[in-house]
């Protein structure tokens, strides 16, 4: 029988790639990590293989910020360290890419895409905050935390995904909202949100909300969609949620720090994201779109798509080039196909 890893299964960093540790520690694990999947792809003999390489979503959040001008703490010396990390990254994703196509058959359709984008940011938000001053989001001092009261609370505000629940009687567990209360909530839930300004500059803080069955920018089975929060918004840059905490982006628990302090500061550590914001977000040069290429059987060569594709519109052309029926949302992106 095969042995599941097989032996030199991890490599050694070449010369170039000890180089690329010296500008920036992930590079290490990367490296490495590349080559594992390159091995695992000519290992088993699969029909369908998808990897995911998470290099650059950790460079965009420690470093973006420092290639705008406009960035607060923006300097040459940073930028010009920055672009170096940053060339760094695209030589490891390159080789990658390289040594991938070296191991699979000349007839293999190959599909490289970006889930997202990302923008400089730099204002750490609390969107509680102007939650819990309308008395929308209640919560009880235990310790040195502030743990949500449920029993009083009309609204949950989540940050990953950007959505706020309405906590209505007869659907949640414990809620308080009636449904003869619904609109009214979410009325109330929209204006806070709308009004919602950074105190050092005056600045509104979210770019769009809206009821979710009227977010155009969500698909038409999603704005119907249970998984969706009542209420759906969008942050304006360069404001951002979290600043290398995750258990920050969890509204059930709430920081001294957060309870009593300031709903904006500056960040201390994440100075890039793409999570929070509209799916057309563009902040000086940089962008939340993603990238996607596509090349095989099958596909027209040198073919370049004006407009904008979605995330949805990948998974119905790879079944059907594979001769599957479609059973998910989304176009076949029938402009790139032979």
């Amino acid at each position: 029988t095969r042995k599941l890893i097989p032996d030199g299964f991890y490599e050694e960093l070449d010369y170039e790639e000890r180089e690329y540790v010296k500008l920036c520690n992930l590079f290490e694990s990367y490296a490495r990590e590349y080559k594992a999947l390159v091995k695992l792809v000519s290992y088993f003999n699969a029909k369908v293989t998808f990897l995911h390489f998470h290099l650059f979503d950790g460079l965009n959040h420690l470093y973006l910020g420092y290639l705008y001008k406009d960035f607060p703490y923006y300097s040459e010396e940073m930028y010009e360290k920055t672009m170096a990390i940053m060339r760094a990254g695209w030589k490891l994703v390159d080789k990658f890419i390289g040594r991938l196509l070296k191991v699979v058959p000349d007839d293999t359709l190959i599909v490289i895409v970006s889930d997202h984008g990302a923008i400089p940011t730099w204002r750490v938000v609390s969107l509680r905050k102007p939650l819990i001053e309308a008395g929308l989001m209640v919560y009880k001092k235990e310790g040195d935390k502030y743990v949500i009261d449920l029993s009083k609370t009309k609204a949950y505000i989540y940050y990953e995904p950007p959505y706020v629940w309405v906590n209505l009687e007869g659907r949640e567990e414990g809620g308080i909202v009636k449904q003869s209360e619904y609109e009214e909530v979410r009325d109330e839930i929209i204006e806070v949100l709308k009004s919602a300004k950074d105190p050092d500059t005056g600045e509104r803080i979210v770019e769009f909300v809206s009821r979710k069955e009227e977010d155009v920018h969500l698909s038409k089975s999603e704005r119907l969609a249970d998984t969706i929060g009542d209420v759906t918004y969008y942050l304006k840059p360069p404001y951002q949620f979290w600043d290398g905490d995750v258990s920050v982006l969890f509204s059930g628990e709430v920081k001294k720090e957060e309870y009593e302090g300031s709903m904006v500061k500056p960040a201390r550590k994440i100075f890039g994201t793409h999570a929070y914001y509209l799916p057309t977000t563009e902040f000086g040069e940089f962008t939340i779109r993603g990238i996607f290429i596509m090349a095989g059987p099958g596909i027209i060569k040198g073919e370049e798509l004006k407009e904008p594709i979605h995330l949805a519109d990948i998974v119905p052309t790879i079944a059907y080039l594979m001769g599957l029926p479609k059973q998910a949302d989304g176009n076949v992106l029938q402009k790139i196909l032979t």
